[in-house]
Order: structure tokens, then sequence, then C-alpha cells
């Protein structure tokens, strides 16, 4: 008799299992757990160090897991059969078309792709239009559907772009408001904000030296949770009496199950807690889709197993060099500087020192390196391009706007603390031309688009892969008109190879691999140290 594979929407079921094709399911969704070795369990051998997505005694597991279960167990010569539970939805089946713009041919091909396996990860480039995908599928399924992100920028770009692409004004589940509609793009954050109880809370609280007697409302989803917020965050000694106010778990709950069409964007993030528990708990969403330039990137296997778990794999791709060779993207073009070994306080050897103080020392503070980052970013200046420089730190980020400013550059600041409407002028301002050089930090990682930039300095180093894609992405948006004609379709991209402590040195050659192996990237140049003298950087500091 072969094995049965039940699957719904969220969730698949093993049905004539034997111990054999357990085991074959419970390793094949299985992942080391980071922490383990720490563990006496570990340490006296009684575990290995391992967790599995298979659930005991029930045999039960992920939904998205179900193709990946199905080869394991063909691979392992065990006959198997999938029964889909799942309820089908009427789709409207609408002309795949949008307002202002005209599909690209492979744009269409994954919402064609997306509606033949209903469920999967599209991977989109940075600059492929992954957002016109969504809208394009929405209209061509024609079901409710929610839109789900995690930044209120995203949510505002994604709202307008629904309104310009199909005239629809989308729902809003942000900035702790809570306005579903039909389509309703939303944030991880305000979801899980209203998924909770509130209780009202009488107790006493210091004010100075006077206690005081007072009530007030606390968020948990247990009484022992309020108790904790209560105490924690409201600062209150003792607690009298505590009584539920108000349930709103039913709503989000009740939302989440009209859900008949999910899109998860930057999907790559969606390993979170919260995203998985909000894409199990959208339990009637027949079509599921993740977007992301850079899945299954990681390096960690429960990250990517989770995302599979939740959207199912990747079942369409289309890459940087596809779009650089239809002309849709930019040539990125990458110039590596070597920076030298640095002074560290008392002389101490680098790698005696933690990582979080050698950051600072040979990166934040590093007054050689800043020369070069000053350097270089005045050279794509003058070459013409509009250069975004990204710092990981809000000092460093300081200390290089107040280099530049003192060495001409037209430079603006902005950070993570700084509101949309601040960080939105400032884009514009350099789309526009009236500034040079933006300085950011890692807010403007995800979800920027401004083809004006066509150069960008990596000053904050770092190793994540992904983090790389999504900066360099940044800048290779097809160019136009006058910057056409000056620079043609390309983008500059500058980073630093530190050689001063083995950690930041190895950050640098993971990024230095990512650029050489990744097609229709090119590596321009190599500055090493030898080639270069300090005295020949003229920089003000």
């Amino acid at each position: 008799m072969s094995i049965i594979i039940a699957i719904s929407n969220v969730a698949a079921k093993l049905v004539n299992a034997d111990q054999t094709a357990v085991s074959i399911v419970s390793d094949c969704l299985s992942y080391d757990v980071e922490s383990a070795k720490y563990t006496a369990g570990f340490k006296m051998g009684t575990w290995n160090g391992k967790k599995t997505f298979l659930k005991y005694p029930d045999l039960v597991f992920e939904a998205g897991f179900v193709p990946m279960v199905k080869q394991a167990l063909t691979d392992a010569g065990i006959p198997v059969s999938v029964h889909d539970k799942r309820v089908p939805v009427e789709i409207r089946a609408d002309e795949i078309a949008l307002n202002g713009i005209e599909l690209r041919d492979y744009q269409i091909r994954a919402i064609e792709i997306l509606e033949r396996e209903k469920r999967g990860v599209l991977q989109v480039a940075t600059g492929g239009g992954k957002t016109e995908i969504a809208i394009a599928a929405t209209r061509r399924f024609g079901l409710k559907t929610l839109f789900l992100t995690h930044k209120l920028d995203l949510v505002r770009q994604t709202r307008k772009r629904y309104h310009d692409r199909l005239g629809t004004h989308a729902g809003q589940i942000s900035e702790g408001e809570w306005m579903p509609a039909e389509i309703t793009v939303a944030t991880v954050q305000t979801i899980m904000a209203h998924w909770t109880k509130i209780w009202t809370v009488r107790g006493s609280k210091l004010d100075g030296a006077k206690l005081e007697h007072v009530e007030t409302t606390a968020r948990g989803m247990t009484e022992s949770d309020a108790r904790r917020y209560a105490k924690k965050t409201l600062k209150m000694v003792s607690i009298d009496h505590i009584e539920m106010k108000e349930d709103m778990t039913e709503k989000v709950r009740t939302f989440l199950h009209s859900i008949e069409f999910l899109i998860v964007d930057e999907a790559h993030r969606a390993s979170g807690n919260s995203f998985f528990k909000i894409v199990q708990e959208c339990k009637n969403a027949y079509y599921r889709c993740g977007l992301t330039a850079t899945p299954l990137m990681k390096g960690n296997r429960e990250d990517d197993l989770k995302l599979i778990a939740q959207t199912g794999d990747v079942i369409y791709r289309i890459t940087n060099n596809d779009l650089i060779q239809l002309g849709i993207l930019a040539q990125p073009r990458f110039r590596f500087v070597q920076v030298d070994k640095f002074p560290t306080p008392g002389g101490v050897y680098p790698g005696k020192l933690d990582y979080h103080p050698i950051y600072r020392i040979g990166i934040v503070e590093n007054e050689e390196r800043n020369k070069l980052v000053v350097r270089e970013t005045r050279s794509l200046v003058m070459e013409g391009r509009q250069t975004v420089v990204l710092v990981k730190e809000i000092k460093h980020g300081n200390i290089l706007y107040e280099m530049m400013r003192k060495n001409g550059l037209k430079v603006e600041w902005v950070a993570g603390k700084d509101n949309a409407d601040k960080r939105d002028a400032a884009l514009n301002r350099l789309r526009t031309g009236e500034i040079n050089v933006l300085i950011a930090s890692t807010i403007l990682d995800e979800g920027l688009d401004c083809d004006a930039i066509s150069g960008i300095v990596l000053a904050g180093g770092g190793k994540s892969k992904i983090a790389l894609f999504q900066r360099v992405g940044r800048s290779v948006r097809k160019k136009k008109g006058d910057t056409l004609a000056k620079i043609g379709n390309t983008a500059r991209i500058v980073d630093f190879i530190d050689t001063g402590d083995i950690r930041l040195y190895r950050h640098s050659g993971e990024r230095f691999r990512s650029v050489h192996t990744e097609p229709g990237w090119i590596i321009d140049s190599i500055e090493s140290i030898a080639n270069r003298e300090s005295a020949q950087l003229e920089i003000a500091v």
C-alpha cells in the first residue's frame, strides 16, 4: 500500500507510513539547532542537536514541504500519492494587464506558473518588477488578497502602486490602523499588535518615592503575559486586580481566515516567528506567493525550511544576469579598495578584542578608511553619478556626513530614526540633483525605488549575501535620459577589503566571493595598499 500525503492549505499529513518512511521524512525536514552544543542533552549524548518540522505523533508537517517530502520518499523507492484536501477557489481570471505599463514576458510567465502551481516563491532580481507581478496576479485571480510586508515604507509604496496600476484603493493594516479591504497591504508588526488581549490592571506604581494606586491597561495573550507586561513595561510594583477588558484575537483570526490569496513580500525575512504565525493562520489562502530577490541565501537550514514551509519552494527565477541581458537592469561594475591595518588601544592584538569594538575601531572610527570612502564617493560624483553611501551605524553616518561636507560634496544623511517623509524628501533631492550624495543606514536596504542612483559606496562592511544583493540592487535600475547619455546603462559599486582584523577580512572575502561568482556582475579593479600612498589622500577630516 502506498503512502498518502493528505494536504490542506497550511498543513499536510502522512497516512499509512511505516517507521522507515517516517524516518526519511523526519530527516528530510530536519535541521541543526545552533545552540544545541550548549545543552546538557547534547553534551551527554542523549540528543543529536537536531529538530524536525515533522510533528509527532500525528505525522503532520507544513504544506509547503509536500514536494520535498514526496521527492524524498520517491527517491527511496517508496510509492507515494498526494490527496489534495484543499477546497479550490474560483478565480475571476481577468486579463493580465495593468494601468500605465506593459508587462514583460517573464512577468506574465511568473503569474502563469503561480496560477498553475498555486503556491511557491517567485525569485525576481531587484529591479525586475516583483511588485507589478504581485499586483497583476491580484487582478488575474480577483480574490481577497493580503500583501504582507515588514516595513511601513513598503506599505505606502505598495498601496500607491495598487492604486496606480489597478485604480483600487487598497486597505491598510499599519501605523496602528486596522482598515482591511478586498485588497489589504499590512505590516507584520501591526497585525501582531492587534493580535492580543487588553487587560485592565489595578495596582501600585512608584512616582519617585511616593507609592500611588493606579489603573492602567496591559497587553498580553494570557493573564500571566499581562502581569509581566504591567510590571516590566509599565513599572507597576504590585498588582491588586486584573481582568480582561478586550479580546482582539478573534478579529485578527477572522480577517486572516478570509484571505484567499496571500503575498509575502521580501519573503527571505519570513523565517521570523511573527511572519510564521500569521501565514499559518491564513488557513483559506489557496494561492500563496513569496516574493524575494534573495531566497535561501542565509546559509541557515532552519530559516530556509521556514520559508519553504510557508509558501513552498522557488517555482520561478529571473536572475540579475537575465535582466542585465534583457537591458532591464544596468550593468553593475565593482571596484574593491584594500584598507591597511589600524592601531588599537595600547597596541593590543586585534584578535584579543571582541567584534563590536573592532568594528568601531576598524570601520566606524578608522580615519584612513573613512578618507578612502570620501575619496571614492567624490570620484563617483565627478563621474556624474548620483551616489548612495551605505552605513550600518549612526555614528559612522555622522562622521562621514561631516567629512563629506568639509570636502565640498552636496550631501544629506538619513537614518532609521528619521520619518518616512524626511527619507522621501532626501531621495527626491538626490533624484533632482539638488544633492549628489545620500548617506543612508540600512533602512534603505529594501524597497528603495530610485532610478537616479548610479553609484553605491558600501562603507559599512558586513558579510550577509542577502544584504549585499539588496544594496547593489539600489543602483541597477535602468538608466534613462541624460543619465543614460552620460554614463550609459551602468552602475558603479565600491567596496572595501579590510585587512586589519581577521573577522573583518573574512567578511570582506565573503562579499568579494559573492560578487565574483554572480553572473552578470563585473569586477573592474582592485586597488591594493601597495599601489596607494597615504599622503595621496588629500581629504579634510
